[in-house]
């Protein structure tokens, strides 16, 4: 493409995921999002909309009807016996990118026309919807001890040439000598089958930070740290579940004081991070010679710190904020794992070193020491409140047609949110 070409692109993400459909069925809603956005709510907060700024903003703000876009849904019943329907739904996706890429789409602009252009730049999404709409071969369900085909589409991790995934040694294998693309012969996606280079291809399915730390890693570290508290008696006395009941209690009146304009269930992790870091600095005053609550502090602290980096900054990170949120990042998971390991040595259940691990280390080694792409790009929490939503039509039309019905009942939707 020229630069008259790219003048009127726009770049866009592609997402899926299975919603809950009516008696607890699944549903597959397939949509795009544009990446430039109106930025975060700590961006609105911190005044970023002055001036121009908010045109290089990531899409966070704002009402999901207006800022994502629904192209097609799927009941399981279609698709869960006959994979190929879904990947033939897939396919045809592909082709109106890949035209609305090359060829446009002429619509009014002022007093004349112009032609618009989606770029789509990959999709994101969980990783069960990568799996299922990327066809992937190497993916989180195929973890083995010690090694199989490889738990991870993006490296050779757990693979006969790296059999550890929770180590650095798996960014060894990112050659093209090493690396093998994630795909059967002859049936990988046609959302990839134009891009060259077998990395390019597994990077064009991007994990989401949302699912990998928010309700994955970070969650674990909480639910463990929790467990901690109590293991070294912060609240004493009464039966077990007097005592949890105390953490609640204690845990909601934190939340009253801190809970966003805009309550969404990954805001619940934020909130009990951060709320225990406050009682793990009680907890090393009283504990000071203990190097486990001391590394337990620390990883909630950088935890806290890469996030509210990430969330305060724009769609592309400078050089200084790449660097800090990257260090910021490494340490978090450099203390996650020596916690992990303190765990063990004590024989305790704390700290599970989970596949979600793996991805996280992905996503944090893809922050650059350079002006770079903030990875909440990759983010799926508005993806998650508007697949909600069509999820929510999915049970309330008719299940006759329910395709064609769920389309109409978005348009309708769409029309009265605009």
């Amino acid at each position: 493409m020229d630069a008259t070409q790219l003048e009127w692109a726009i770049p866009i993400f592609a997402f899926g995921d299975e919603g809950t459909a009516l008696r607890k069925t699944n549903a597959m809603v397939l949509g795009w999002e544009p990446i430039l956005g109106q930025g975060t709510q700590l961006n609105v907060d911190d005044g970023v909309h002055e001036g121009e700024d908010w045109l290089q903003l990531l899409n966070f703000v704002g009402s999901t009807w207006r800022t994502r876009l629904l192209y097609a849904c799927m009941h399981s019943k279609v698709y869960r016996k006959k994979p190929d329907r879904l990947e033939a739904l897939m396919t045809e996706w592909a082709a109106d990118l890949h035209r609305l890429q090359r060829e446009g789409l002429r619509v009014q602009y002022g007093a004349g026309e112009v032609t618009v252009r989606l770029i789509c730049l990959g999709f994101k999404g969980d990783l069960p919807a990568l799996r299922k709409c990327g066809n992937l071969t190497r993916h989180f369900l195929r973890e083995t001890v010690p090694h199989g085909p490889g738990m991870c589409h993006l490296c050779m991790a757990n693979t006969s040439c790296c059999p550890a995934w929770h180590t650095w040694d798996w960014t060894e294998t990112l050659g093209d000598d090493v690396f093998l693309p994630p795909f059967a012969a002859g049936q990988e996606s046609a959302m990839t089958r134009d891009i060259h280079g077998g990395l390019a291809k597994a990077r064009f399915w991007l994990p989401d930070p949302f699912h990998t730390f928010h309700k994955g890693v970070h969650a674990e570290l909480a639910g463990s740290a929790i467990v901690v508290l109590l293991d070294f008696n912060y609240y004493e006395g009464g039966k077990f579940e007097d005592r949890l009941l105390r953490v609640h209690h204690d845990l909601a009146d934190f939340a009253k004081n801190s809970k966003p304009k805009n309550w969404f269930k990954g805001a619940d992790t934020t909130i009990v991070l951060k709320w225990l870091h406050l009682k793990f600095l009680e907890v090393c005053m009283d504990h000071p010679s203990s190097d486990y609550l001391q590394e337990i502090c620390k990883c909630l602290e950088r935890s806290n710190a890469f996030f509210s980096l990430l969330y305060r900054s724009k769609l592309w990170l400078s050089k200084r904020e790449g660097r800090a949120a990257k260090n910021a990042g490494l340490e978090m998971l450099a203390a996650y794992k020596r916690c992990a390991a303190f765990a063990h040595d004590l024989g305790v259940p704390r700290f599970k070193l989970q596949p979600k691990l793996h991805f996280a280390m992905h996503i944090v080694l893809s922050l650059k020491e350079m002006p770079c792409l903030n990875v909440l790009a990759h983010a799926c929490q508005q993806n998650e409140d508007f697949i909600n939503k069509i999820s929510w039509l999915c049970r309330r039309v008719s299940q006759q047609n329910l395709h064609k019905n769920v389309l109409l009942q978005y348009l309708v939707s769409v029309a009265q949110h605009w």
